[in-house]
């Protein structure tokens, strides 16, 4: 559909993505339901997100588009793991450098029967992964609460509100019920079916994953990469502890002024706080001319995003 002005829309007679495509035509397909569109900044395209239909409505699938008329034809991106499980819709966004994305996973087994938000990531936008994490993005809500039993995603990205994010969900609190029918009075007796509402949930600024270290410290360092930027910035959980950075060159060789030692310790809890050296502050990051490793030294501290401005 289009639309000039978002209130009045058109459509195309046909479906992009027909569930029963034509024989002898090029009608990409077959496509089921549940499907979520990605606009591709970075890319300068647009990303379809699909359900395939008959034996493949347990898999995801993607289409791209230069100009949201011409699309691919669908290609698997997400498989399943194994039966007890259906991958039910996903979205993608840009987030920082990369990809992120939401899964709405469903819990096939019969006492179950529940849909989960997960995250994914992308390093291209083009391969997909599930975040290795034990536990859903929004979990299932306590005994009597209106999405006790199924939570998919809108399809949006989050929305950033000063130093949050704004993760909007659907849920229900009954379940899927997809069960063959001798399961029917023992899970769905006492479930209101017409019910459905929108949750919000809020999540710090890049709060999606982290990396920390206790007291007794740690250190991580980063791949080669040239600065875009003279400014070094760190989103990060440090105001009971602190976080350092020294700076090597690709032979892990310290560069001079950029040492830990010469670093100003960040102690703070900030989605912002600018890194600094004592006595480099007339060497712009993006006039080193070759590229840099960052080495973060962390006691009793988190961090969660670092980029350069």
């Amino acid at each position: 559909g289009t639309s000039p002005d978002g209130m009045q829309w058109s459509f195309t007679p046909r479906p992009v993505f027909p569930f029963h495509p034509r024989p002898g035509t090029e009608d990409l397909g077959p496509v089921g339901d549940s499907q979520a569109m990605m606009v591709d900044q970075r890319r300068r395209r647009y990303v379809a997100f699909l359900r395939g239909a008959g034996d493949d409505s347990m898999w995801r699938m993607t289409s791209e588009s230069e100009d949201f008329i011409r699309w691919t034809r669908p290609r698997r991106i997400l498989d399943i793991l194994n039966d007890e499980e259906s991958l039910y819709n996903n979205n993608g966004f840009v987030y920082g450098a990369q990809y992120l994305g939401f899964l709405t996973h469903f819990d096939r087994r019969p006492d179950t029967q529940s849909t989960t938000v997960r995250l994914l990531t992308s390093r291209d936008g083009d391969s997909w992964m599930r975040a290795p994490a034990t536990e859903p993005l929004v979990p299932l809500a306590e005994i009597g609460e209106w999405d006790r039993f199924q939570i998919m995603l809108t399809g949006a990205p989050p929305i950033v509100v000063g130093d949050r994010l704004y993760i909007y969900w659907r849920g229900t609190g009954h379940r899927h019920n997809k069960v063959a029918a001798e399961f029917e009075p023992r899970i769905d007796a006492d479930q209101d079916r017409r019910m459905m509402s929108i949750g919000l949930g809020t999540l710090r600024l890049d709060g999606f994953a982290s990396i920390g270290a206790s007291y007794d410290g740690g250190t991580i360092t980063t791949v080669p990469y040239e600065p875009r930027g003279a400014t070094l910035h760190i989103n990060v959980k440090a105001d009971h502890g602190a976080l350092g950075a020294e700076l090597l060159d690709e032979s892990f060789e310290p560069i001079p002024g950029f040492g830990r030692e010469d670093c100003i310790p960040v102690v703070a809890d900030s989605v912002d706080a600018a890194l600094q050296w004592r006595g480099a502050e007339a060497i712009p990051l993006d006039r080193l001319g070759k590229r840099i490793r960052l080495r973060f030294h962390l006691m009793n501290a988190r961090l969660y995003s670092f980029w350069a401005s």
